[in-house]
């Protein structure tokens, strides 16, 4: 009897220490660098491209190291059991961190993040100008692991000529394209007419705690802000023009 309780409690104990391993020795990073190396890290955070440069990524456990964007092919996330890839990708000047969000028969399509902020018109407490900030989605794609380039209407036009099925979803975006434009145009006017009725007849702006933007600046920020959402549905029909057309190419 005291035997077979002791064999329990040591297959007990083994089995919680095979369990142990296999939840907390399992890397949630995996960071492919371009030397060839692979790195394996518990704990990570990506870096966003600022005035001193491109993005990076640094290393907090089981040690501590940073890597430039440059220097890395890719990041492999393991997260409840849903594999996530991140890759550099340059928008502009700078590298960004992109996440893959579709990979299918040599096409592939990457998803960064930008913020960017711009005035409201109008001045806050001590004449400070007010701003507004948002987070932009931009895609970028690439076939057969080319250069990946810009998910816009001229690009898909060109790559996707020859498969009318693909070509449908961007025709689709023409009249989202011409309203958004139209949005920008009138909130544009109206901020900037608020503005300069917001100023004083001899060009200054009124005294602190006098006045205020007036609704057409409100108006306007508004206009430009739903412009921005259009953006939303623009790329999701860009996104199943490229899905479309990795499944019939």
């Amino acid at each position: 009897m005291t035997s077979k309780y002791l064999r329990f409690i040591f297959l007990s104990i083994i089995l919680f220490i095979t369990l142990s391993f296999s939840v907390h020795g399992q890397s949630k990073y995996t960071v492919f660098l371009k030397s060839g190396e692979q790195i394996e890290a518990s704990r990570l955070s990506f870096r966003s491209p600022g005035i001193l440069g491109d993005g990076n990524l640094k290393i907090k456990e089981p040690f501590k190291q940073r890597y430039e964007a440059s220097e890395v092919d890719s990041v492999r996330i393991l997260d409840k059991n849903e594999i996530i890839l991140k890759v550099p990708v340059r928008h502009l000047s700078y590298l960004y961190w992109g996440e893959e969000i579709l990979n299918k028969n040599g096409v592939k399509v990457y998803e960064i993040s930008v913020l960017s902020s711009s005035t409201m018109g109008g001045v806050g407490p001590n004449n400070t100008p007010m701003y507004t900030s948002h987070q932009q989605d931009i895609q970028y794609y690439s076939i057969d692991e080319n250069m990946p380039k810009p998910v816009n209407r001229s690009n898909l036009k060109e790559d996707l000529k020859d498969y009318p099925t693909a070509l449908k979803y961007i025709d689709k975006s023409i009249g989202v394209t011409v309203a958004k434009v139209l949005m920008y145009g009138v909130g544009g006017v109206l901020v900037l007419t608020g503005i300069l009725n917001n100023t004083n007849n001899d060009g200054g702006l009124p005294p602190p705690g006098e006045g205020g933007p007036p609704p057409s600046v409100f108006i306007g920020a508004g206009l430009i802000a739903g412009a921005s959402l259009l953006n939303l549905i623009k790329s999701e029909n860009f996104y199943e023009a490229l899905d479309e057309y990795a499944e019939v190419r």
